[in-house]
């Protein structure tokens, strides 16, 4: 399987909300055998028990655990689109990010998501990585290749309520402040915000808009 088909495969024309989903991340996938993925697994999940065509998710996870805890989300029916978005380091330089660890993840879900059936109007869940912030420098050898997620990287609160989605589940431990900025907004126009913080529990949730931050 290239790269190409990879990315065809997470994200088909014209289904719905893969317009969103980023390429950047299977620019230079190479391709691997079978036998590179004998360690990921899709996990049993608690949080989610029926599919809900008025709820969303996103799941932001560190690296492979948001790809592994995404796709046992969608074998609810929920399409899963991918907003991995950081750059490959340089030759010769040491990554803040090591976005690379999601290439394998990436190839071995999409052998999974091959064999799936979604229906044409199925509600999303967005695999975010909890890891894009992580930022540091020590010397020039090292790249920043962090990231942040902007509003214009999600559909607009608008675009979810039009499709009868009035409700968010996020898949966390932890909001940074780039995601504070995007669910509050959606919490203001209207949409109810959850927190899943462990393989069970779901509870609802107030985002405060962070101050001092500009997305």
């Amino acid at each position: 399987m290239t790269n190409r088909d990879a990315y065809n495969i997470w994200a088909p024309y014209g289904a719905s909300w893969t317009k969103y989903a980023r390429p950047v991340a299977f620019c230079d996938m190479p391709e691997f055998k079978d036998e590179q993925y004998k360690h990921f697994f899709v996990p049993p999940i608690k949080y989610i028990d029926k599919y809900d065509k008025k709820c969303a998710y996103i799941v932001d996870l560190p690296s492979e655990n948001s790809i592994e805890e995404g796709l046992a989300i969608a074998k609810y029916g929920y399409r899963p689109i991918p907003l991995f978005n950081g750059t490959i380091e340089p030759i010769n330089s040491t990554p803040t990010t090591d976005n690379r660890a999601l290439e394998r993840p990436l190839a071995w879900g999409a052998n999974i998501i091959k064999d799936m059936k979604f229906e044409s109007d199925a509600p999303p869940v967005f695999l975010v990585d909890l890891s894009r912030q992580n930022r540091y420098k020590v010397n020039v050898s090292v790249f920043d290749n962090s990231y942040d997620m902007y509003a214009q990287d999600f559909p607009t609160a608008k675009a979810l309520l039009d499709s009868g989605i009035d409700k968010v589940i996020v898949r966390t431990d932890k909001f940074q402040n780039d995601m504070r900025m995007i669910l509050s907004d959606y919490q203001k126009k209207g949409i109810k915000i959850f927190q899943a913080n462990n393989q069970n529990d779901i509870k609802k949730v107030r985002i405060r808009k962070p101050l001092l931050y500009k997305n």
